[in-house]
């Protein structure tokens, strides 16, 4: 990992571009996670959330350096407030998936093979709103050399709004999952079902909190 001063020195959005990075390793593992889980390999299970675990430690050093040494004041059309929100969303983003990952591995988790096809659409859904995320947090060097104005700024605009898309779709899907499996919950544990919904939850605040980070990239272009 380069050093903060380092990246600073080359642009001002380098060290969240660094910590974007880190995040979205963290959620490109989370479907091999599932499929895992899915596949009852507890061992495989437990060696993806301690890599998951140890990128979300990864990026808390990342996140607490950039705190560390932001410059107060910064010659360029955004404000510190708006990098640190921007990071701090960033940063929720690498907890939900370690969340996801202590989940499973609490105990022995069967899903129903009934709900797979479902909650295989709903996890990649979810994921692909997290990855678009990443991209447009990838792209602001490129917008702040135009003042975050012309048509990069509105082709970011446009994309914005397709991930706000995408991330309502996710909530149609699991709403889906969660009435099929309401529909099962005689032939599934009162633990397992509570334990599932746990999960579909925190695999939702996937897209969501992309969808809070969308926002405020949004914001940003806004001002």
């Amino acid at each position: 990992m380069r050093s903060i001063a380092e990246l600073f020195g080359r642009s001002p959005f380098g060290p969240l571009r660094e910590h974007m990075g880190c995040v979205c390793k963290c959620t490109d593992l989370v479907p091999d996670l599932m499929a895992a889980v899915l596949a009852g390999d507890r061992e495989r299970t437990a060696k993806l959330q301690e890599e998951i675990s140890q990128l979300e430690f990864e990026a808390d050093q990342i996140k607490n350096d950039l705190r560390d040494h932001l410059p107060r004041s910064l010659f360029m059309a955004v404000d510190r407030r708006d990098l640190l929100e921007i990071l701090s969303v960033q940063d929720a983003i690498a907890d939900c998936a370690e969340d996801i990952a202590i989940l499973v591995t609490m105990r022995a988790m069967e899903l129903p093979r009934e709900l797979h096809p479902d909650f295989q659409a709903f996890l990649t859904k979810c994921v692909d709103v997290a990855r678009s995320t990443g991209g447009l947090v990838d792209r602001l060097d490129d917008l702040s050399s135009s003042v975050f104005g012309g048509p990069g700024a509105e082709e970011m605009l446009r994309e914005i709004s397709t991930l706000q898309r995408t991330e309502y779709e996710s909530d149609l899907l699991q709403r889906t999952l969660v009435r099929r499996m309401f529909a099962m919950e005689g032939t599934m544990e009162p633990v397992a079902l509570m334990m599932w919904l746990k999960i579909f939850d925190r695999i939702g605040d996937l897209a969501n909190i992309s969808e809070r980070l969308a926002n405020r990239l949004r914001y940003m272009l806004a001002k």
